[in-house]
């Protein structure tokens, strides 16, 4: 079995529907998939339909953004969680509802810097989810106002930056515990950028960060992803081990051409891996799947 565990859709910040994801990784030979979007289940239902019909297995699952009381944010993924637990739904509603506050921050201050951008237009390229920081770069692309989404990032929207706007995230331990009380499994994504100006502090921070969410209950850590490399691979192969951590790995696709641009399956885990996940989730709950 060849799966790919961290995938996005247009309910959040990609760029393809849910059914529009399933197929193209039935395409791309996956046998299964895990659709993790943005503080949102609102794909789950569509997927699971259309992975019936197309044979393929699809994990139930979320990504979650935390901040630890240093103010350094990780990104948690939810694998098997019940798309119907009212808790997690509560939950990521107030997500939500803080994501559309932040975007409009967003907005506003990008209108201090005469860059006005049409409430209509950004809402349209979101498709129906809630507006956030890569619809709102979509937006200023069309507007003429930068080149690419990636130059919006790197002058107005990445962290600093003129219109940055600060939104509450929850701690790791809330977030994992959420996660375990809706039946799934919880696990780091992409530790590190090695790209990112802040890659070799978060290195050195990553062992201490590692030991309070494996004490709240993390049970996953990803190791191969496409900011990766086979060096920060190894590493971080190595800290699973030490804490007794399933390796798991994905595309983090969010649709042709949208960073971080790999391929959906580059790279991909297999059966093993989705059967350990499977193995960790709380007894006493039951996923959907």
């Amino acid at each position: 079995m060849r799966a790919d565990l961290h995938t996005h859709t247009s309910r959040s910040d990609g760029l393809l529907s849910p059914t529009e994801l399933v197929r193209q990784a039935r395409a791309a030979g996956l046998e299964c998939l895990a659709l993790t979007d943005h503080d949102s289940l609102a794909g789950i239902a569509e997927a699971a339909e259309a992975a019936d019909h197309e044979g393929l297995q699809l994990i139930p699952g979320v990504e979650l953004s935390v901040r630890d009381a240093d103010g350094i944010e990780d990104h948690l993924l939810g694998f098997f969680v019940n798309p119907d637990a009212p808790a997690l739904q509560a939950f990521l509603n107030k997500l939500q509802r803080e994501r559309e506050e932040m975007a409009e921050r967003t907005m506003q201050a990008l209108d201090a810097l005469n860059m006005k951008l049409s409430r209509e237009r950004v809402a349209e390229l979101a498709r129906g989810a809630v507006v956030t920081r890569p619809h709102i770069a979509r937006a200023m692309v069309e507007a003429g106002y930068v080149a690419s989404e990636q130059e919006a990032f790197d002058r107005f929207l990445g962290s600093g930056k003129p219109a940055a706007q600060a939104r509450p995230s929850p701690d790791a331990a809330t977030a994992i515990r959420m996660v375990r009380e809706a039946g799934g499994a919880a696990g780091l994504a992409h530790p590190i950028f090695t790209q990112d100006a802040d890659a070799a502090m978060r290195r050195e921070q990553l062992p201490r960060r590692l030991d309070a969410m494996v004490e709240a209950g993390l049970t996953a850590i990803e190791c191969d992803y496409p900011d990766s490399n086979p060096e920060l691979t190894e590493h971080l192969r190595a800290l699973a081990q030490q804490r007794s951590l399933i390796v798991t790995g994905g595309s983090d696709y969010h649709g042709p051409g949208k960073a971080p641009g790999a391929p959906l399956g580059q790279p991909s885990v297999d059966g093993e891996v989705v059967e350990k996940l499977r193995s960790t989730r709380p007894a006493r709950h039951e996923s959907r799947t």
